[in-house]
């Protein structure tokens, strides 16, 4: 019922349906965020992205309350590998809000595509990285998450002093 609003050919109404349905994790809700990832526009992709948090188990709604949806373990790998790509494309903000959300979502197959991005130009995609591999707590992005102290973004340093300490605190 809600598909033919999803191919509104305008941006705003897209981006409102992906967003009202952003915590109706059926097959159909889920297949026309999946298809959102690709829309044309920006803040139809980054509103799709940021929906799929919720499957996070300890994710809650600071706007809703609302505790984290149950999908399946091939829903939930089909949507981690979907966000996956959305790191190789060229838009900072649709690239810092994926890897915000694969940082929730604990995907430690994304450790690789987040690492090329630890040098971004845009200093949002280097703190979402940041954050992302905190959470992610894989090893492997310790030196990577060091260099990033030196950033010249106070924020970037704070990102990577905040996934240090819990790397720190999960391997010691």
């Amino acid at each position: 019922m809600l598909a033919p609003a999803a191919a509104d050919p305008a941006a705003s109404v897209r981006a409102a349906v992906i967003n009202a349905i952003s915590s109706i994790f059926t097959k159909d809700a889920i297949t026309l965020r999946l298809a959102a990832l690709a829309d044309p526009s920006v803040g139809v992709r980054r509103t799709a992205v940021i929906g799929f948090r919720q499957l996070n188990p300890q994710f809650e709604s600071h706007v809703s309350q609302a505790p984290a949806a149950r999908v399946d373990d091939v829903t939930l790998t089909m949507v981690k590998d979907a966000l996956l790509h959305l790191m190789y494309e060229r838009e900072p903000s649709v690239i810092a809000a994926t890897a915000e959300t694969l940082g929730e979502l604990r995907s430690s197959n994304a450790v690789r595509a987040l690492l090329k991005h630890v040098g971004d130009n845009e200093p949002s995609v280097r703190i979402e990285v940041a954050r992302a591999l905190g959470k992610i707590a894989e090893r492997l992005a310790t030196p990577d998450i060091i260099e990033q102290l030196a950033d010249a973004d106070p924020a970037v340093v704070l990102a990577a002093s905040e996934a240090l300490g819990a790397l720190k605190r999960l391997y010691s």
